[in-house]
């Protein structure tokens, strides 16, 4: 599945903020069926990331809509899809990009899937070890 990238639609974005006030929209990108909505550019990892999203999602409305149901309203839904789809971007970043570049975007990503953005489901240190999967990878990083 290719999923298209949305670069503008207000309407989309009026919706969201009506639904989730709090969100940022300057930072936010929404995968929705075969869809991926941003205001701003997407990196190379961060489209992994949201392809692995549609694809959790079926790239169906149909199948979209229960998704993101469970998505809003069960924290262990939401991080299971979460460290799902981080893991895929981290797998990326191992094959693409050097050691640096690397694991600033794994601090990063583990930063984002502890905060607030996701209601704060996993400690810091946890995340990060998780995305990377450490425990099954020692030396990959």
């Amino acid at each position: 599945m290719k999923p298209t990238l949305i670069k503008n639609n207000p309407q989309f974005w009026l919706l969201l903020k009506f639904f989730l006030p709090e969100m940022n929209r300057k930072r936010t990108i929404v995968a929705f069926a075969d869809k991926i909505y941003s205001r701003s550019p997407i990196t190379p990892d961060l489209w992994e990331h949201e392809k692995m999203h549609c694809q959790q999602q079926g790239g169906r409305v149909i199948t979209a809509i229960p998704w993101v149901i469970m998505y809003l309203f069960s924290k262990k839904f939401r991080f299971r899809m979460e460290l799902e789809a981080y893991r895929v971007q981290y797998e990326f970043c191992r094959r693409k990009y050097g050691l640096v570049k690397r694991l600033s975007l794994l601090s990063r990503m583990a930063k984002d899937l502890s905060g607030p953005l996701y209601g704060e489901l996993v400690d810091y240190h946890m995340a990060k070890e998780l995305i990377a999967d450490i425990s099954l990878n020692k030396h990959g990083i």
